[in-house]
């Protein structure tokens, strides 16, 4: 349940959404919450990838609900002892991904309220501070329910022309093709877009300066239907990230501090600033701090 001696907010629902596969989606996704879940808040994680389920895995469960996503989005099921299992970090639940079939598409895709489904049920989960949502790495129908049940979009961009015009033509044109939604009293979500695996190279660096400026531009030209900003915290390439996944730990407990001599923030220090960024009222609450480092 949530702190009942904190302000109250409504649940933040987020996902972490690209158009693109690859891009680190559910790194980021199983670290941002193992973060969170570590700053007194309590999160669940939503795994909506059921093609690639990378995310049901990441961490150990301590208890295994008999259902999943399946359940929740085919059945309505929304029982927290059915579909909500708890992972080893404490403070940080998670709806696995349980379709092996891939029978939710075909579903979403014949159910007058498919692409709309998920927003109705995931406002009905009670007790959680923000709601994290991983998610397919390709334009389908389960993305733009995705997109529509959210409240926040979080969008990894490598620091690569490729990753960066697919964002540009693939996750903006998502929002431009789901604009009549908004007749119907269903607001699209603000899009904040992360850099992720940035290196040393002048290419890499040049890439997130160019981002900024188009993104400018568009801003501008009014060409962007919500509000949309590059973070200013980047997501650095480390072996730090593979580790703890292999590991089943969140990354800022194994890469907890900066060596002398190291350029680039560690691990700990990345989480930090980039939850700051995204959830600066939630982080503003008296929640615990950091309890539970490994």
């Amino acid at each position: 349940m949530k702190n009942a001696d904190a302000p109250s907010l409504p649940t933040l629902i987020a996902a972490i959404l690209s158009t693109k596969g690859g891009v680190a989606k559910t790194t980021d996704t199983a670290n941002l919450g193992g973060y969170l879940a570590d700053r007194g808040l309590k999160v669940l994680m939503i795994d909506a990838d059921i093609r690639q389920p990378t995310l049901s895995s990441y961490y150990p469960l301590d208890n295994e609900a008999p259902g999943g996503i399946y359940e929740l989005i085919a059945q309505n099921k929304l029982d927290p002892a059915t579909i909500i299992s708890q992972t080893s970090v404490a403070r940080l639940d998670i709806i696995i991904s349980n379709d092996p079939r891939g029978e939710l598409m075909s579903l979403l895709q014949a159910a007058p309220d498919g692409v709309i489904r998920l927003r109705h049920l995931v406002r009905q989960i009670p007790g959680y501070d923000v709601i994290l949502i991983d998610t397919i790495g390709a334009r389908t129908i389960a993305l733009e329910m995705v997109l529509l049940a959210s409240d926040l979009i979080i969008s990894p961009v490598l620091p690569e022309m490729l990753s960066a015009r697919e964002f540009l033509r693939g996750t903006l044109q998502m929002y431009r093709d789901l604009q009549p939604f908004t007749r119907y009293g269903i607001p699209l979500p603000p899009l904040k877009a992360v850099i992720n695996k940035l290196d040393h190279t002048n290419d890499a660096r040049e890439i997130h300066h160019n981002l900024l400026q188009v993104l400018q531009h568009k801003q501008k030209e009014q060409e962007l239907l919500v509000p949309t900003e590059i973070l200013m915290t980047p997501v650095y390439a480390s072996v730090a990230y593979r580790r703890a996944a292999s590991l089943g730990l969140p990354v800022h407990r194994l890469d907890a501090s900066r060596a002398k001599g190291r350029a680039t923030p560690c691990a700990a220090e990345t989480m930090q600033m980039l939850a700051e960024e995204l959830f600066p009222q939630l982080l503003a609450l008296p929640h615990q701090q950091m309890e539970g480092i490994a």
